[in-house]
């Protein structure tokens, strides 16, 4: 089978028919799709065994709410395809994704496909984004991706076609608690085990952005231990990349940065400062505040400053004109 599709479910009953159907009308046939229920209250676990009744190709798993991470390790346990797709939430894909994809793997032998995805607004507008490259890359390239900008590369993990071995080792060492940047500590950890990457030049998946979602996330906290969390297995599965603490750094920093300004937006200053603090001196114990930023933006290194001298009465402004 070359095709695993891996598709996590919770409270969108509004998308999930599209989603499905999507996958199910692909012109490529050689592939399953696993479904994971992860404790969804609303109509999603019924729609999705009457699809499963009317498909064989559909697996449903039903699990206890765990959160993100946790339902793509469940799919990724009874997975039996060559490459494994992830297409999350409330998105869906173009007919064709499963051809071009396939196309691209029996030219390349790649270990990652990445397509173009189109950003979908509520209104109707569609964003057409491209991928990393144009051109595909091959082991010196991805060496040299790694050594020098390793954090450029996409870091979502769905618009992708993945080598099942390589998502099934590195996806498995992610913490079900982190809720960000799971996809990114995924991507980065397998990129150095590639020697050829291959990229479609055509948006295939649509990406829904909806107003309600960007106003959770604005009141959501994301874990400063959870930043640490990832760090430390990035560094634990990069480092055999010459200079990657320097890339590390910049990384960390900026999703600490990140992390920081949801606490200020959310709790008070002296709460905020009381439970971002551990995961600060792990930081600072590290010397994270005090290696160079490799390729840091102006802003980033901004952003480390601050950090370095818990100038915290200026990230909580900061935290409030981001809102």
């Amino acid at each position: 089978m070359r095709f695993s599709i891996i598709t996590p479910v919770y409270q969108v009953e509004k998308y999930i028919r599209e989603r499905i159907e999507s996958v199910l009308s692909q012109s490529y046939t050689d592939f399953e799709f696993i479904i994971v229920d992860d404790g969804s209250k609303d109509e999603c676990p019924r729609i999705i065994d009457k699809y499963s009744s009317m498909d064989n190709r559909i697996q449903v798993i039903h699990k206890p709410n765990g959160g993100l991470v946790s339902a793509r390790k469940a799919g990724a346990k009874i997975a039996k395809g060559d490459y494994i797709i992830i297409v999350d939430s409330d998105d869906w894909v173009e007919k064709d994704l499963l051809y071009y994809m396939n196309d691209s793997i029996s030219k390349t032998n790649a270990e990652i496909v990445c397509c173009g995805f189109s950003c979908c607004y509520e209104n109707g507008e569609k964003k057409v984004v491209s991928p990393f490259s144009t051109t595909d890359l091959n082991e010196n390239d991805v060496s040299s991706l790694c050594q020098n900008n390793i954090f450029d590369f996409s870091q979502t993990l769905w618009a992708k076609a993945i080598k099942r071995e390589l998502y099934f080792q590195y996806q498995m060492k992610v913490n079900d608690s982190i809720t960000m940047g799971e996809d990114g500590v995924v991507i980065y950890s397998l990129l150095p085990k590639c020697q050829n990457i291959a990229f479609v030049n055509i948006a295939l998946y649509n990406y829904r952005i909806c107003n309600s979602s960007i106003t959770r996330n604005k009141g959501k906290v994301y874990s400063a231990d959870a930043v640490i969390e990832r760090v430390k297995l990035l560094k634990s599965n990069l480092s055999d990349i010459d200079g990657i603490d320097f890339q590390i750094a910049t990384y960390a920093c900026h999703a600490y940065f990140n992390s920081c300004l949801s606490y200020f937006r959310n709790y008070p200053m002296k709460k905020a400062k009381k439970l971002i603090q551990p995961s600060w001196d792990y930081l600072a114990r590290h010397q994270y505040f005090n290696i160079h930023l490799s390729h840091a933006t102006r802003i980033e290194k901004i952003a480390r400053i601050l950090l370095k001298h818990k100038m915290f009465g200026v990230i909580k402004i900061i935290s409030s004109i981001r809102r």
